[in-house]
């Protein structure tokens, strides 16, 4: 394939040119502003740079995404370490296993949608095995301007039902690094982190040096803030709009508890029975479609824990995603925060109707 047939500048520079922002067309010269943001795709590639530096076994592989993925300065210092393998998911995620099996520590980049054409090989040559294999699920959730054949909303249903495989979801760029960096020498299994198409302040980067906390687990969820009125357990970024839709409610009379689900799979069992106790009235965020998504999964797991209580889950619904950015498609399918916000004060306003429809699912 020659990329940007026709247009001379694009057929010059086809990577850059691949995914592109306002430029002069005249010129080709971008209309890009200097920032102090990094996409989690980089954060992503600088921790794997410094994993690599402390230990040679750890390596790369990518389905022909060096630069989508944040990879530029991994392939650059660790040549001997990383593995392009072209636009052939089936083959990186193969030999993502061949490579665990012969005692390396892998990790396949690779976007959410494209794991898609691997799952057959994710199952028979990874999971069954039990293989070590660290998935690093890039563009996971909703991606916004790539449309409707890049979303990333069912890597959590078609991954949970997988024997092994542990699924985290990465809330903000430091936590990012923290299960990065967990992940490094993880080796009981496969093991998976998701994050979305989102920027954090390049600040964060000083956590990949800095140890991880003693005592501190992905697996274990967090309880960010106390409340009373209901319970509001987010997954990976949703985190931050959870934060917004509980200081909308809070202005409004209500506080909710807010539980940061760090492992979706398994669940922090421990926690959320806990947690469960003390509320009857349970939320779920979620970048996912609801159709087998965290709250689908929350109901199935602890269906006894959950009897009388009245939980309702927001994600996104059983239907393509279109072309949009991240913020218009949030604000078309109600999963921003205002719009949350409205429809949880309208469920907690009226205590007799959410009572009865317990185990609903909603997506505003």
């Amino acid at each position: 394939t020659r990329k940007g047939k026709g247009y001379e500048f694009a057929e010059k520079d086809p990577v850059r040119y691949h995914g592109v922002q306002p430029f002069e067309t005249k010129t080709g010269q971008m209309n890009s502003k200097s920032s102090d943001k990094f996409s989690l795709s980089k954060f992503t590639g600088a921790t794997l740079s410094r994993l690599a530096e402390l230990d040679p076994k750890i390596c790369v592989i990518t389905p022909a995404m060096t630069e989508g993925s944040g990879l530029v300065e991994f392939a650059a210092k660790h040549p001997g370490n990383f593995f392009d393998v072209g636009i052939a998911e089936q083959h990186a995620a193969t030999f993502a296993g061949g490579l665990a099996r012969s005692g390396l520590s892998p990790f396949l980049c690779i976007y959410s949608t494209f794991l898609q054409r691997g799952y057959d090989q994710l199952i028979h040559d990874i999971a069954l095995m039990n293989l070590p294999v660290r998935l690093v699920l890039d563009r996971a959730g909703c991606v916004g301007g790539d449309g409707e054949t890049h979303q990333g909303l069912y890597d959590i249903s078609f991954m949970s039902c997988i024997p092994n495989i542990k699924i985290l979801t990465a809330a903000n760029a430091i936590e990012l690094i923290q299960m990065l960096t967990f992940m490094g020498g993880y080796d009981k299994g496969p093991i998976s982190v998701r994050f979305p198409k989102k920027d954090f302040n390049k600040e964060c980067l000083s956590a990949i040096s800095t140890p991880l906390p003693e005592g501190w687990s992905p697996f274990k969820s967090e309880i960010i803030a106390a409340g009373n009125d209901a319970l509001l357990l987010t997954e990976g970024t949703m985190l931050s709009t959870g934060l917004q839709v509980r200081e909308i409610l809070e202005h409004r009379g209500f506080q909710l508890e807010i539980m940061s689900l760090k492992c979706i799979h398994p669940f922090d069992a421990a926690a959320l029975k806990t947690a469960f106790k003390k509320h009857t009235r349970i939320f779920t965020i979620e970048n996912h479609t609801l159709t087998g998504g965290v709250g689908s999964m929350l109901k199935d797991v602890f269906f006894d824990d959950l009897q009388g209580k009245s939980v309702h889950s927001f994600g996104f619904p059983d239907m393509a995603i279109e072309h949009g950015s991240i913020k218009e498609v949030e604000k078309k399918y109600g999963m921003d925060a205002l719009t949350i916000s409205q429809g949880i004060k309208r469920i907690l306003e009226n205590r007799s109707a959410s009572d009865d429809s317990s185990h609903t699912q909603f997506s505003a």
